[in-house]
């Protein structure tokens, strides 16, 4: 057994597809739940323990286990489940095409726990999905031809979709959960998905190593995984200043975080800093989203304040903000920014 299988184990996952004997992924666990490979061929996986994959050419290719017990979730179960993903083309239609997750094999009208591509248009990323998800899927995007990780994992109350690689932090995003979940009958599927008992929705891909299992993962449990350190950025600022005319309230940096990389170009890192202060200072400034070449910042409304100025890298990029957002833009990939935001009073 690999050290990679042993992990798995050690993590709780009921399945792991391990090595290709014929048309079988075989199970590297005990559970011996074997996936039935359609179509698809062997190829390379991405190395780290990981040397074998299966090739989905998202047209009729799929792998399927059949219906199991440790498929049927909904939003108060904890699970997760995930592998690594090379794109390797464009889903022909592009309509919220599947890459592995749990398919429905009877007359069911819920929706299967997925993780897809967005659809219209959307090729190039991927979501998480399941109709008891209550908020915004996310979109991660991924580059053509290049191995990244995904996760989606649930521990009851939050859905949480991970995508990155061994060179860069992963890109998170969440939803909240409901509990209106079908679990009556459901297998697993990878390369297409299954809707109440029709194949469908085919992805064109690479994977190596799915694992799922009944436990919400942690980033921490990723990284013992994939026997990985995910990079962490960081940077240290200096106190605002006072500047064009008004009152700035200056602030002592007391705390850093950083934040996931853009992960369709190994993009960007955004280190936002929280200031605190006894003026009046924003606190809260995060990365709400991010681009290859874009980053929007936001951060708490201050009370009594007229407006906010925002510093790249300690120059200024904006002036009178009135929101509690601000997007940067043309900015260079592979490129590690800061940010802070100062709150101003007109004198």
């Amino acid at each position: 057994m690999s050290a990679y299988v042993d992990e798995a184990v050690t993590l709780g996952m009921d399945m792991v597809l391990d090595a290709v004997s014929g048309s079988t992924w075989q199970d590297g666990t005990a559970n011996s739940l074997d996936a039935t490979v359609v179509g698809a061929t062997s190829a390379t996986g991405p190395g780290d323990g990981l040397t074998t994959a299966v090739s989905f050419d998202g047209v009729d290719d799929y792998a399927e286990i059949g219906d199991n017990a440790a498929f049927r979730w909904n939003g108060e179960n904890s699970f997760s489940f995930g592998g690594w993903v090379k794109r390797t083309g464009t889903p022909t239609p592009d309509e919220w095409n599947s890459v592995l997750g749990a398919g429905f094999t009877a007359a069911s009208t819920d929706s299967p726990v997925t993780i897809r591509n967005t659809g219209n248009g959307g090729a190039d990323e991927l979501e998480a999905n399941a109709s008891w998800m209550t908020v915004g899927r996310g979109k991660i995007s991924l580059t053509l031809d290049t191995w990244y990780f995904v996760m989606l994992t649930c521990d009851g109350s939050t859905v949480r979709i991970y995508v990155g690689d061994l060179a860069t932090s992963p890109t998170q995003k969440d939803s909240a959960s409901t509990s209106n979940g079908d679990t009556t009958d459901a297998g697993f599927l990878i390369g297409a998905e299954r809707y109440q008992g029709a194949l469908r929705r085919w992805y064109p891909a690479e994977v190596a190593g799915p694992v799922v299992g009944p436990t919400a993962l942690s980033l921490a449990n990723i990284e013992a995984l994939y026997d990985a350190t995910f990079v962490a950025g960081g940077a240290t600022l200096a106190p605002a200043s006072a500047t064009h005319g008004h009152t700035a309230a200056a602030a002592e940096l007391t705390q850093a975080h950083t934040l996931a990389p853009d992960s369709a170009s190994h993009g960007h890192t955004a280190d936002a800093s929280v200031f605190t202060t006894s003026t009046a200072v924003p606190t809260g400034l995060n990365v709400v989203s991010k681009t290859s070449t874009s980053v929007t910042v936001g951060w708490d409304a201050v009370t009594g304040v007229d407006a906010y100025d925002i510093d790249r890298d300690l120059v200024v990029v904006a002036t009178d903000v009135t929101a509690t957002q601000y997007e940067d833009t043309e900015l260079d990939p592979s490129t590690e920014y800061s940010y802070r935001v100062r709150s101003v009073v007109y004198s």
